[in-house]
Parts: C-alpha cells; structure tokens; sequence
C-alpha cells in the first residue's frame, strides 16, 4: 500500500477534544483570508460540531 493511503486505511482513535476533560478548554481559529477554506466554509464545519463556541 502507498504510503499516502494509509491514513484512510488505517483505524482513526476518538476523538479526544470531546472528552470531559477538555471542556471548556476548546477553541476553534477562524481565518479570514484563508486560501483554501472560506470563511463561510469554516463556520458551516464549526456549525456541524453541534458546539457551541463562544466569539471573542
């Protein structure tokens, strides 16, 4: 197996962020220029976490 592939074929650990032990203690950076992901596109990803993020 290329060595690219592997990240898709191998078994993905949960997620720790959505663990008791970080709550409250998450954040997630929007960039308003971003090359690659809108800003649109960013907050529709935040938005499908079901979290919520407070702005500052």
């Amino acid at each position: 197996m290329a060595q690219g592939m592997t990240s898709f074929n191998s078994p993905c650990p949960r997620a720790t962020w959505d663990s008791d032990d970080y709550k409250g203690r998450v954040a997630y950076i929007r960039t308003l220029d971003d090359a690659a992901i809108p800003l649109q596109v960013q907050q529709m990803m935040i938005d499908e976490l079901g979290k919520h993020f407070e702005a500052i």
